[in-house]
């Protein structure tokens, strides 16, 4: 993950944190932090897999290790762009 998208993640947790302390009886507000909750919980799951993708292919030849993690980083990518780059 590259240092970008971690900052990016980060400010799209505060905001989670924001929203939760300063709840108002907005109508879309609920539904908005219900879908930042869901993709903040799979970008989460998806950091997680890509750190013990990292690890594991440490134990790899260099040729097993370039394909690792493609998919990791497409998903990740279109978290963000759903999160309002």
């Amino acid at each position: 993950m590259n240092a970008q998208l971690r900052r990016r993640l980060e400010m799209a947790g505060r905001v989670r944190e924001f929203l939760r302390a300063h709840k108002t009886d907005g109508v879309g507000e609920g539904l908005g932090l219900a879908k930042l909750e869901e993709l903040l919980t799979r970008a989460e799951v998806l950091a997680s897999q890509q750190r013990s993708g990292v690890v594991a292919r440490r134990g790899r030849p260099p040729s097993a290790a370039r394909t690792c993690g493609v998919r990791s980083r497409a998903n990740c990518c279109s978290i963000c762009g759903q999160l309002g780059r």
